[in-house]
């Protein structure tokens, strides 16, 4: 059951970055056209927005690291739970916790990276 809930939360965290992507890439279409027109080489934009993507992965690792710990220490002080929870709290879970948010925000960011490479500059730049 734990497994099964994991991988649907990094199946959902995929789709929701992938989709903030490529929202950010539409909504900036105008702006990869002209760093296109003055000589930005394609990888430099697939680049560009890859790293955004890893970015806004490591950012929403940490807090949701940050806000399960604090969750969980609140629920470990609940008298109704108390004692029926074993918390693991150990810096390796939440370093790999961290680098699976990382590694889901580079996934997501593939296609919108691509997406946005291939952009025409003139085509991009009229609208």
């Amino acid at each position: 059951m734990s497994w099964s809930t994991s991988i649907l939360a990094i199946a959902v965290g995929i789709l929701g970055v992938m989709n903030t992507m490529l929202m950010t890439v539409f909504e900036r279409t105008h702006e990869i056209g002209i760093l296109l027109a003055v000589g930005w080489r394609r990888q430099r934009v697939m680049l560009m927005v890859l790293c955004e993507s890893a970015l806004l992965g490591l950012l929403g690792g940490i807090l949701g690291v940050m806000l399960g710990a604090a969750g969980l220490m609140i629920m470990e002080t609940t008298p109704a739970i108390k004692g029926l929870l074993e918390p693991d709290l150990s810096p390796r879970l939440l370093i790999t916790s961290v680098i699976i948010a990382v590694v889901v925000g580079l996934i997501s960011g593939l296609y919108p990276a691509w997406r946005s490479s291939r952009l025409s500059p003139a085509v991009a730049i009229q609208s």
